[in-house]
């Protein structure tokens, strides 16, 4: 039930004008399990990360996307979160 209440609100918010609505659910699901909504640096919430993540361009989308399975895969979440929501070096 939650999934949907999120899709819902990922075509509400118009995710991936450039990408497709699951990428964006996706990233921020992960983003959550990985990085979680609680550091004030990052995402605060899953609305939030699904407003900035359908801003971002193709380019900040494979930069954040990089650095979120970075900090997944070597464990180094306060290297690679932050650059997971755009901070240099994502901020082109």
């Amino acid at each position: 039930m939650k999934r949907f209440g999120l899709g819902v609100l990922c075509i509400l918010a118009a995710c991936g004008s450039e990408g497709s609505g699951d990428t964006t659910v996706a990233f921020c699901e992960d983003y959550s399990v990985v990085c979680g909504f609680s550091d004030p640096a990052g995402h605060e919430s899953h609305e939030a990360c699904v407003a900035a993540y359908v801003a971002y361009d193709e380019a900040d989308r494979d930069c954040v996307e990089e650095h979120l399975d970075l900090a997944d895969s070597t464990g180094d979440t306060p290297t690679h979160c932050p650059h997971a929501t755009s901070e240099a070096p994502c901020n082109y």
